[in-house]
């Protein structure tokens, strides 16, 4: 998007508005999902939010902070426990 008076540039019939032109279809829950899991992923890696959802027992909250850096680490930890 371009800020006004600069006039945005027709997008219809491009691949990008094919995938979200039937929101029930496949490919637009896929990319609805894969985009909302890598916004997780650099959330947690940014921001290392406590309580999380990827932290399933309560001895995973004794986890040092240097294995948060990566919600990936911290899921291969709990795994192993």
């Amino acid at each position: 998007m371009r800020p006004a008076p600069v006039l945005n540039i027709d997008e219809f019939g491009t691949h990008n508005d094919n995938l979200v032109a039937d929101p029930l279809s496949p490919d637009t829950d896929e990319l609805w999902n894969n985009t909302a899991k890598r916004n997780r992923e650099i959330f947690t890696e940014v921001f290392r939010p406590l309580p999380t959802n990827l932290v399933r027992s309560w001895s995973a909250y004794d986890v040092s902070p240097t294995l948060l850096f990566l919600g990936i680490a911290l899921i291969d930890y709990i795994a192993e426990l």
